[in-house]
């Protein structure tokens, strides 16, 4: 009973937050900052090996600095994210600009439903609510339930503000099935971590021996629809623009992997561009490649 106040009482003060100015919660991320990487220093021991292993030819005091920066930008991500449970559609648009939703309107005029796929790299949270809020596209955003039953209905509440209909992964074959004829948007974040057992695949991706979903690229194989890349750029504090690329139109005629590689290099060129906004804090490399396939792979 206790558990279930606290809960409610805590989303009941993220919506009264989430009516704050942008000012005033740019100063509350300034004070989260210093609470979260200085005094708390959550997860810094995770952001430091993966910054090592994926930057062992930058210095301490480069790798330093993304440490710093990333810390900054996670906050700000946090209040953001807050944010969507008030902003307007137009005042989102505002600050994501979708600069050529003419992809999207090509394959609506087709007729042709599309898979979406983006990662955890500046603000995936408003990339993928701004596109239900303006795609004639019915959007289905791929998601692991969380635990806590109250801020899972919580989470899915905001996704779903704008028409959006948040879907848990072990949900997604059977609704993609049921929606055959309809016009669907199924986006999946891509740069997920595979539980061990479902691991089919592994590549180097920051220079690292990394396992792979491959839900994206059998999904788009079997029912033989685009894969679209989402790339979100950070224009400035509080500022978007999400740009799309078709990485595919008939994946029929992919080779096996490739899509996968695909939407992976367009993360990895992202990253070593602009490191501080991608998501250091996920343990991404919490499995090793089993020494027999590194075996098999090298002959």
């Amino acid at each position: 009973m206790i558990k279930k106040l606290l809960n409610k009482f805590l989303i009941f003060f993220l919506t009264l937050l989430a009516y704050l100015p942008f000012p005033v919660l740019y100063l509350i991320s300034d004070g989260l900052y210093v609470f979260v990487y200085h005094i708390f220093g959550y997860r810094i021991k995770v952001v430091r090996k993966n910054l090592i292993k994926s930057f062992p030819q930058k210095t301490n005091a480069e790798r330093k600095e993304i440490e710093q920066k990333f810390y900054h930008h996670f906050c700000d991500l946090i209040i953001e994210t807050i944010k969507l449970i008030q902003i307007s559609s137009y005042s989102l648009s505002k600050r994501l600009v979708i600069e050529n939703p003419e992809i999207l309107e090509k394959f609506y005029k087709k007729q042709q439903s599309i898979l979406f796929i983006t990662n955890h790299y500046n603000n995936w949270e408003w990339a993928g609510t701004a596109v239900s809020a303006t795609s004639k596209f019915k959007i289905y955003p791929i998601y692991k339930p969380l635990t806590n039953r109250y801020f899972d209905e919580f989470i899915k509440k905001i996704r779903g503000r704008f028409g959006a209909v948040p879907l848990a992964k072990n949900d997604t074959l059977r609704t993609l099935v049921a929606n055959k004829y309809r016009l669907t948007g199924t986006a999946f974040i891509g740069d997920q971590s595979p539980v061990k057992q479902e691991i089919q695949y592994w590549t180097q991706f920051l220079n690292q021996e990394t396992p792979m979903f491959l839900g994206v690229e059998k999904i788009a194989v079997k029912f033989g629809y685009p894969v679209i890349y989402g790339h979100v750029e950070k224009l400035s504090r509080g500022y978007y623009q999400l740009t799309f690329k078709v990485l595919t139109e008939n994946p029929s005629t992919n080779k096996l992997y490739e899509i996968t590689e695909l939407h992976l290099r367009e993360l990895e060129s992202a990253i070593q561009k602009k490191p501080e906004f991608w998501l250091w804090s996920h343990n991404r490399w919490k499995h090793t490649k089993p020494e027999a396939l590194e075996t098999n792979n090298d002959g």
